[in-house]
């Protein structure tokens, strides 16, 4: 998963006191598994091959086996989305052109329109925002397709004219701003939607697959690609600047929980971190070819930490996972002006203040050990309902598109 859903936007000063530790899961399986992505630290799929598909509600201490009738494909993409309700949506896709979607944590799969036969490779299903309904998803033959429904339809976009492209990877910081890759160094991004599109320039000529897209707070959208080789670099003003990892073992999937704490994972279990200034290669437990990742960031009570949960997986049924600890100096980045919550402490409902009346969020309310209590969405207008929850002191994400605010919420 290419992961910037729930994105969190953190200027990251210094690290200290992270964890490095990947640890083996057992994922009952040897089949090949291609993508894997959660919502929080607990609940999160994993889909592969001859439609495999994996879910854990426990951070993948247990998984277990969807059986899906409908989903009789192998599976290589996958995207989860948040919903108001905190349910969402997963979709997947794979062999004949097929996509399939359901309501997040459940098992009733269901078979999208598509109108296409070929493989599909990578799909993205609004991750930038919970209040979109947009998402793409591509594969060979240069196909495209989009969604405009919360991926019940998906059409192909005439506009990208490159069919002979193979296109592995895709993602988005917007509906409209868009980037997708493939083999023989290709890479083309678009700022309207896909009606037109732009190609990247110095890409290596290699296979290119793993796409991280977000935007930073600043004018522009940051992308990283990585692929084989060792191939690895953002991409600013369409043109591709590589990154010396020192190795050429392939980066096959990228995760960003922000700007400045990503995770690439790929050829015979290589595993680094971005640590907002450098690339570090951590040790994993594995050799095999890990395929994807994902990471979710959890605000740590009282403080301006955050504990970061990951997730990579790979060939042979491969799970691995680490919890990257404290991480100190982070801050809050919010374009909207000082988010605040009123009152506080709070009884039975509480307002937002510091969002434009027009600008959609998401608002949750985690407990002290990061489970999730509340999720609702709203605007600046929005009075946000507390009833039911348990008099105590929590930690409320505001979330508007990529960008976050938290903050202590006493209920009484």
């Amino acid at each position: 998963m290419k992961k910037i859903y729930l994105l969190f936007l953190l200027v990251c000063f210094s690290i200290y006191g992270l964890s490095q530790t990947w640890n083996l899961q057992n994922s009952g399986t040897i089949r090949n598994l291609s993508d894997v992505g959660f919502t929080d630290q607990l609940r999160g799929y994993a889909v592969g091959d001859e439609g495999t598909i994996l879910y854990t509600s426990n951070g993948g201490q247990t998984w277990t086996f969807q059986n899906s009738t409908a989903v009789d494909v192998s599976c290589y993409g996958l995207s989860v989305t948040m919903a108001g309700t905190g349910n969402g949506k997963a979709v997947l896709c794979g062999e004949n052109g097929k996509i399939f979607y359901a309501a997040f944590g459940t098992s009733n799969w269901q078979q999208a329109s598509t109108n296409v036969v070929a493989r599909l490779n990578d799909i993205i299903l609004h991750e930038w925002s919970a209040s979109s309904t947009t998402g793409y998803a591509v594969g060979e033959n240069g196909i495209v397709l989009k969604t405009t429904d919360d991926g019940v339809t998906w059409t192909k976009l005439t506009t990208f004219a490159y069919p002979t492209a193979y296109l592995t990877g895709v993602s988005a910081a917007s509906d409209n701003d868009v980037v997708v890759a493939g083999d023989l160094g290709f890479s083309a991004v678009s700022d309207d939607g896909g009606l037109t599109w732009t190609l990247v320039q110095s890409v290596p000529y290699v296979y290119m697959k793993a796409i991280a897209c977000f935007s930073s707070g600043r004018p522009g959208v940051t992308t990283y690609l990585g692929g084989s080789d060792g191939a690895l670099g953002t991409v600013v003003d369409n043109i591709f600047t590589p990154v010396n990892l020192g190795t050429n073992l392939g980066v096959m999937g990228l995760t960003f929980t922000g700007p400045s704490f990503g995770l690439g994972v790929g050829d015979l279990g290589f595993v680094t971190h971005y640590n907002g200034t450098d690339w570090v290669t951590q040790d994993t437990p594995t050799n095999e070819y890990l395929q994807n990742a994902d990471g979710f960031a959890v605000p740590v009570d009282n403080t301006d930490d955050y504990t970061v949960y990951a997730w990579a997986v790979g060939l042979n049924g491969t799970i691995i996972s680490t919890v990257q600890n404290v991480i100190s100096g982070i801050k809050d980045t919010n374009p909207f002006g000082k988010v605040t919550l009123s009152p506080n402490p709070a009884t039975g409902q509480v307002h937002i203040t510091g969002i434009n009346n027009e600008q959609t969020f998401t608002f949750r309310v985690f407990d002290i050990s990061g489970k999730l209590i509340l999720g609702v969405k709203g605007n600046g207008l929005s009075m946000i309902d507390l009833t039911g929850i348990a008099p105590g002191i929590y930690v409320a994400t505001i979330t508007m598109g990529i960008y976050i605010a938290h903050q202590k919420l006493i209920i009484q």
